[in-house]
């Protein structure tokens, strides 16, 4: 079996997904600033919820009653203008409706 990774940055609604895929998603982070731009968190819950490929959200937060966190990793930020030593648990989420294929594709 081969595998083949696709990097791409743009929104989210425009990637054509293939078979098999499995989708990993790094969105700007809810109650976070510095992103530049506006993210409808919402649109993009609804948007999870719908793939047919599994879908991984890197998120510190994720709507209890739609996500279940499968990974959690701790992190230093980078990203503080004061406090480089600030250290942050993100998360790793997929929609709870896809968690049995998560299980199943990790052999779980």
């Amino acid at each position: 079996m081969s595998a083949k990774l696709t990097t791409i940055i743009g929104d989210y609604r425009d990637v054509e997904m293939l078979p098999d895929s499995v989708i990993y998603c790094d969105p700007p982070y809810k109650d976070t600033g510095g992103y530049g731009m506006e993210f409808d968190h919402e649109a993009f819950y609804d948007w999870c919820e719908k793939q047919a490929a599994l879908v991984l959200i890197s998120e510190y937060w994720m709507p209890e009653d739609r996500f279940v966190c499968i990974a959690e990793f701790e992190r230093k930020s980078t990203f503080s203008a004061t406090n480089n030593s600030l250290s942050r648990i993100e998360k790793v989420f997929v929609p709870k409706g896809q968690l049995e294929m998560y299980k199943r594709i990790m052999n779980k």
